[in-house]
């Protein structure tokens, strides 16, 4: 039987310190905006900490403006299988006021007819006369993407031009934006003939802050881009992310990928690898900067020097096991990695011996035929060390019949082929 969201409000809702929200994961139900006169004022309503089925988090009203920012607890939401957004979301209005406001950004997981129904209850609750209208206008992609803009340029105007200075002025306001609020809230894609008049090319974008980086990336504005252009873009938020590790990055930044390969060449995207893998190594960026190419790409030639940089640089944990190597195997385990035989081959091709048993783990998590495909790549020009690792999997396993004990024979098999087609050239 399916298991429904819950609403619980409070009776007297519980004061929070802005503070907590400033690190915290925040679901978004919806926030919405008003250019004061003074200054611009942002309300909403969102879950604090990650969501999980049947369990309750509590849920919070914020009100910010550039000098005063005030939390309350209002309730309780418990996620369930299935919800009615409508329903949730009535109670939550009460408090909106009856002017109805200049911006409005809602939830992503609400569907295109859910996002319409919510957008005209609260124009409705808030006083417009016209509430359907108004609700397709605030979340047409050529209102939204200004207003937003107008209401960043108003806070940043009310900060400087007041007497007293502000407490949460524009820069950190950003921040908080793009780090808590951006990644529940649904976007438009952005106008595409403003964008291309107003911007730089994507080939010559050269991006003022992270910030920026993040409002693109989330934005989805790289969804219009089919050239090589789209490596600058890829460059700069593989750069974000390896500068800030925000996991809230991580969705956008797969899909950007996913997006940038049937349009790239694999000589163009091992470029990049080589590139970022120089900041990774001069500790610029941290070398996770590296995993989502080895995640998405499948090109062996882009796929290698990625998986050998990501292992090369990579810190060691508390525990004193590789970071590359603990990420891998989560990885590996959820088949999480589009290419595994090429980042089993290049994590052979330099690992000490000390990494062996390691990486026995890791293929264990393969497929036979990747496990062969791993031997037989050409990943480095002195295949004996892979051999040797080959060699002492196989001893360790015996002359068991399980699947894995064949795999690894036949992988052995493999390298033993290809160290004899090397030893002849």
């Amino acid at each position: 039987m399916a298991v429904h969201c819950t609403l619980e409000l409070l009776e007297a809702p519980l004061e929070v310190a802005f503070e907590e929200l400033t690190s915290a994961t925040l679901e978004v139900f919806f926030a919405v905006a008003w250019l004061e006169a003074l200054a611009p004022v942002v309300t909403l309503v969102a879950t604090v900490g990650e969501p999980a089925p049947g369990v309750a988090q509590p849920l919070i009203r914020a009100t910010l403006d550039p000098f005063a920012q005030r939390v309350r607890q209002i309730g309780w939401f418990t996620p369930g299988e299935t919800w009615y957004p409508a329903q949730v979301f009535a109670p939550l209005l009460a408090e909106l006021g009856d002017t109805p406001p200049q911006l409005l950004l809602l939830n992503e997981q609400l569907s295109d007819a859910q996002r319409a129904e919510i957008a005209t209850q609260i124009f409705a609750a808030t006083g417009a006369m016209d509430a359907p209208a108004r609700g397709q206008q605030a979340l047409a992609s050529d209102y939204l993407w200004p207003t937003l803009r107008e209401v960043l340029a108003a806070w940043q105007v009310a900060g400087e031009s007041s007497a007293v200075p502000p407490d949460f002025p524009v820069e950190d306001f950003r921040t908080f934006l793009t780090d808590r609020l951006v990644p529940s809230l649904w976007w438009p894609e952005p106008p595409g003939e403003g964008g291309a008049q107003d911007s730089p090319a994507p080939d010559e974008w050269a991006p003022a802050s992270a910030q920026e980086v993040r409002f693109y990336l989330h934005g989805g504005e790289w969804r219009a881009l089919e050239d090589d252009s789209l490596l600058n873009v890829l460059r700069h938020c593989l750069m974000l992310y390896g500068k800030e590790v925000n996991e809230h990055d991580i969705g956008p930044l797969a899909e950007l990928y996913a997006h940038v390969l049937p349009r790239t060449e694999p000589g163009a995207r091992a470029a990049l690898v080589q590139e970022v893998a120089g900041y990774a190594a001069e500790q610029i960026v941290h070398a996770v900067v590296l995993l989502p190419v080895v995640m998405k790409d499948p090109a062996d030639e882009v796929v290698v020097p990625a998986t050998m940089h990501f292992a090369a640089h990579s810190p060691l944990t508390p525990e004193g096991e590789r970071y590359a190597l603990v990420e891998l195997r989560e990885l590996l385990r959820h088949r999480g990695v589009a290419n595994p035989a090429a980042v089993l081959a290049a994590l052979i091709a330099h690992a000490p011996e000390a990494d062996w048993s390691a990486l026995e783990g890791l293929g264990a998590l393969m497929s036979a035929a990747d496990l062969v495909r791993a031997a037989s790549l050409d990943v480095t020009q002195d295949p004996g060390a892979a051999l040797g690792f080959w060699r002492a999997w196989s001893t360790r396993l015996g002359r068991g019949q399980s699947a894995l004990v064949a795999a690894v024979k036949a992988a052995l098999a493999a390298s033993e082929r290809r160290a004899a087609s090397a030893s002849r050239h």
